[in-house]
């Protein structure tokens, strides 16, 4: 849990906000990153960007998505016809790396529907949980779960999500991962 401070008249406020208001050495602060890592991934994997190839990285794909000053690029690969795959997600803002996160682990493809309509809800709503999906959710006519377990805020965070069958109990893949502001 968060610490908390006094702030404005004994009115007690998550030690995060007052974070996400400071204005880093490159002058963004951590609520402009965020909203823009949201803005970034509705475009992206989960809500049908564009993947190209990766030309110097063979086995890697990548969406890219910009919008004035800011730029985020999502890359992942892994050796081909292998469930495995790992990737890394970076935000830019006027060419500096403002944050960065990275992420690992296999899916059957079976489990990438429901990976993609948690990921997509997420980020619609803007709501951050270790920056994928919800904690649990179930799909209605879906025998498929995913879980999601994290810590941290979005300035540092970590995790786990995974897809599981209900019914058999049967693993259908999972990612770690973790993210950092790359500023104070």
């Amino acid at each position: 849990m968060p610490s908390t401070r006094i702030y404005d008249k004994k009115v007690l406020v998550p030690e995060f906000f007052i974070l996400a208001e400071r204005k880093c050495s490159v002058g963004v602060t951590f609520a402009q990153v965020e909203y823009f890592f949201f803005e970034a991934m509705q475009n992206g994997y989960a809500g049908g960007g564009k993947k190209t190839r990766v030309l110097d990285m063979p086995g890697f794909w990548e969406i890219e998505f910009n919008r004035g000053d800011w730029r985020c690029v999502d890359r992942w690969g892994g050796p081909e016809n292998s469930l495995f795959s790992a990737g890394t997600t970076t935000i830019w803002h006027e060419d500096v790396p403002v944050w960065f996160m990275t992420y690992g682990g296999w899916y059957d493809s079976r489990a990438i529907e429901i990976l993609k309509v948690a990921l997509r809800g997420n980020y619609i709503e803007k709501i951050f949980a270790g920056c994928r999906g919800p904690r649990s959710l179930k799909m209605l006519g879906c025998s498929l779960v995913y879980t999601n377990q994290f810590r941290g805020t979005f300035a540092n965070f970590s995790g786990q999500e995974s897809v599981t069958h209900l019914l058999t109990n049967q693993p259908l893949g999972h990612h770690n991962y973790a993210g950092i502001c790359l500023f104070s």
